[in-house]
């Protein structure tokens, strides 16, 4: 743009400058006229060649006369993580987990659960499971599925990926956690919590719980069920099968998972995620609750479904899988 104005103001000054040297130097009479014409055009001439001569060189409050674009503001981790790459799994990718064997990616409209290769970046198994798969853990060499609408929990094998058993667990499993050498289903209708042995599939035992425990994780020695419609977390002794404590948090709850000494449960009410200490039974930063979570569709699916291992943070999608 500046370039453009330097020629345009070149070009009239060339054209006014001879102007006003005629009108300067014409005889009086009959060229009177045309004096005052060439006077009058070369003035408007040399006026707009300095007003664009001063458009180029002359800033205008903090600009130097070309527009510069705004910076870029920094990608955040977000950003970035959502640059590293997607890997296609099946209809509608409900809930995560991850271990050595890879990344394992239940699919509740498809009724399925996917393998994934972190390192490739890839998918590299589908396996069927049950009507509505809406929770996935992998512990000691199996992964562990439950469908909701079934009523059924899957293990599979991890290597040959084929189910070593199926049984039927309730009305409505929602969440499962594996502890002390046992499998634990949280029952949405039942309001109860099953005891499975991990061998055969068997029930060996119930415990009631609060309305609609949709998720159930172990850690610290402790089972922690999440109770929808209660807004409570309840702690849960595996040994002697026994609630022991229980804190209502006045807010909407959903998911659940245990790190660095903590519990963390999402609470999309808020779009937050709240930190509870398992000693104190108290939300560490209740106002300020950790960090926001973005919704889609309506779903709340980024920190629902997270699942962490050797430095990944996988984030589900509608119909796809997050790798960073």
């Amino acid at each position: 743009m500046g370039d453009r104005l330097g020629v345009i103001s070149a070009i009239l000054g060339i054209l006014g400058f001879p102007l006003a040297i005629i009108a300067m130097f014409s005889r009086e009479g009959k060229a009177k006229s045309h004096k005052v014409t060439f006077g009058l055009i070369a003035a408007g001439l040399i006026a707009a060649c300095v007003t664009l001569l001063a458009i180029k060189y002359i800033p205008a409050r903090g600009m130097t006369g070309a527009a510069k674009p705004p910076a870029r503001p920094a990608p955040s981790s977000l950003d970035r993580v959502l640059r590293e790459g997607r890997v296609s799994v099946g209809a509608e990718p409900f809930a995560i987990t991850a271990d050595d064997a890879g990344v394992w990616v239940a699919n509740r409209e498809a009724n399925s659960v996917s393998q994934l290769d972190p390192k490739a970046n890839r998918l590299l198994h589908t396996i069927s499971v049950g009507k509505n798969p809406v929770a996935v853990v992998a512990d000691a060499g199996s992964i562990w599925v439950a469908s909701n609408s079934a009523g059924t929990i899957t293990r599979i094998d991890e290597r040959s990926r084929r189910p070593i058993w199926v049984a039927r667990v309730g009305t409505a499993p929602a969440g499962i956690a594996i502890a002390l050498g046992q499998v634990w289903v949280t029952d949405a209708i039942a309001n109860r919590v099953y005891v499975l042995d991990q061998a055969s599939g068997r029930v060996r035992g119930s415990v009631s719980v609060g309305r609609d425990p949709v998720s159930i994780v172990y850690g610290n020695e402790f089972l922690w069920v999440t109770s929808v419609d209660d807004n409570r977390v309840e702690k849960l002794d595996p040994r002697t099968r026994r609630v022991v404590a229980q804190v209502d948090l006045g807010k909407e709850l959903l998911q659940t998972t245990f790190s660095a000494g903590a519990l963390w449960l999402t609470a999309p009410s808020d779009n937050r995620v709240l930190r509870l200490d398992p000693d104190s039974l108290t939300v560490r930063n209740r106002n300020g609750i950790i960090f926001p979570i973005r919704s889609f569709l309506g779903m709340i699916v980024s920190c629902r479904l997270i699942g962490l291992r050797s430095s990944l943070l996988w984030l589900p999608g509608w119909g796809r899988c997050c790798l960073d």
